[in-house]
């Protein structure tokens, strides 16, 4: 006979420790999840729809970086003259963009635009030159009644690459060959040249600007340059076909560098200058005993002419007028204003410059100087413009 007197009486069972390990491991898994969750949101509304992480190795980069900025990307006609512009910012009902002076030389009253995805240009009405730079072939637009697309806006978003790295990879998006916005890509091939190019009005003027090795052509005049991260490099200006001995060059253009856009857009709507900007500085080539090119200056300052050059990668004062107390050769200019002097940033240094050009009136420009052995502070009350 059975006993089934214990049928009854629970049994004791120990816990499955390896049940509860496994649930802990989820629930801290799903903790971190969560948690990755809201941080991703937090940074993608920070960014207002923006990717703001393309690195260079990630596949598929220029396709989110050409479909981010598309509308920024503007046509441009002046008559029978086409080319490039790009929405720079936003401010009220107004809308500023920049593009080449050339591209909108023949008349400034003639400007039209077309958005990506439109089939007619603005109203020659609706579009303003507000201001412009021969020197470096900037024309500033101020358009109104625009579409209402995700614009990005440059300014407010402090998307301005100050420091143009060689070897960065880049994306142009312009219109190419007069046939709507499109895509071109490339590299940096050196972010701070001082150049000497010829202008359409065969004129020699002599720029800082980067340099890229890109498939630039008629029609991209004006057009803006990203790095992968989004930022902007510079304007797509001039495009080298043959070298001094007349043999041809591919895919080489010289950009108007980002610093020096930036500082255009702070003198003509900031400080409400108009007509052409005054420029401080000019800027020549000299050539070393084996024949490499110095990047060099003129800086004007008051009356008191110094000419600046980088040696060894140091920014060397090489001469300066008797009336330039406040410099004297030898001297080596480690800051300009509040910008750091690198043989990597002279772009960023012009950009400086413009900031101070009062012709008499404004804040000082203070230069951080090593001087025998000592860094003193040098204190200029006013830019003079060289035009």
């Amino acid at each position: 006979m059975e006993n089934r007197g214990n049928d009854n009486v629970k049994s004791e069972k120990k816990p499955d420790l390896r049940f509860i390990a496994v649930l802990v491991l989820c629930i801290v898994a799903t903790a971190a999840f969560i948690t990755s969750v809201v941080l991703s949101s937090i940074a993608i509304s920070k960014y207002k729809g923006k990717d703001p992480y393309l690195p260079p190795s990630n596949i598929g980069a220029y396709e989110k970086l050409a479909d981010a900025y598309k509308y920024n990307a503007v046509e441009v006609r002046c008559g029978n003259t086409f080319g490039s512009a790009f929405v720079y910012t936003l401010d009220g009902e107004d809308m500023y963009l920049f593009t080449n002076h050339h591209v909108v030389r023949g008349d400034h009253y003639a400007v039209e635009l077309r958005f990506y995805g439109k089939s007619n240009h603005n109203p020659k009405s609706d579009v303003e030159v507000v201001g412009y730079d021969d020197v470096y072939d900037i024309a500033l637009l101020k358009a109104k009644n625009y579409p209402q697309n995700d614009y990005i806006d440059l300014k407010k978003d402090g998307l301005i690459c100050k420091t143009a790295k060689m070897g960065a990879e880049i994306l142009c998006l312009g219109n190419n060959l007069g046939h709507g916005i499109q895509a071109q890509n490339g590299i940096v091939s050196n972010g701070s040249l001082v150049r000497s190019i010829q202008d359409d009005d065969a004129k020699q003027r002599i720029r800082a600007v980067v340099g890229v090795c890109a498939p630039l052509n008629s029609g991209d005049s004006g057009a803006a340059v990203f790095d992968l991260n989004g930022r902007l490099i510079g304007m797509n200006t001039w495009k080298v076909t043959r070298n001094s001995a007349g043999e041809n060059v591919d895919d080489t253009s010289y950009l108007t560098p980002a610093p020096i856009i930036e500082a255009a857009f702070e003198n003509l709507v900031t400080k409400k200058q108009t007509g052409e900007i005054d420029f401080p500085v000019i800027l020549w080539q000299s050539y070393g005993g084996s024949g490499t090119v110095t990047n060099c200056g003129n800086l004007y300052i008051h009356d008191m002419k110094v000419a600046l050059a980088f040696e060894d990668t140091k920014l060397t004062v090489v001469s300066a007028d008797a009336l330039a107390r406040e410099l004297r050769a030898g001297d080596v200019i480690t800051r300009f204003g509040d910008t750091q002097v690198t043989a990597n940033n002279f772009p960023s240094v012009i950009g400086e410059l413009f900031n101070y050009n009062y012709n008499g009136v404004g804040k000082k420009l203070t230069l951080q100087v090593e001087r025998g052995g000592s860094s003193i502070a040098v204190e200029i009350e006013n830019l003079k413009s060289v035009r």
